[in-house]
């Protein structure tokens, strides 16, 4: 499914506030690591729009860290 921006900040925020994140941190987080892309690559290998580490999101992560 393809996410306006909208669709994907207001995703961020929910989520945040649901595990005790600030939802203004988050949403500068990801607009610093990713602009919002969910299938962005960093030269080095970091996925997703928070730019996790293949190793990390093994160890952490689950299903697909491009899936917002």
């Amino acid at each position: 499914m393809a996410y306006t921006r909208s669709q994907l900040i207001d995703l961020v925020q929910r989520t945040a506030q649901q595990y005790g994140i600030d939802p203004g941190i988050a949403v500068a987080m990801v607009q610093a690591e990713s602009s919002f892309n969910p299938n962005a690559v960093s030269p080095v290998g970091a996925q997703g729009m928070f730019q996790f580490m293949p190793q990390t999101w093994a160890q952490w992560g689950s299903g697909s860290p491009f899936n917002p």
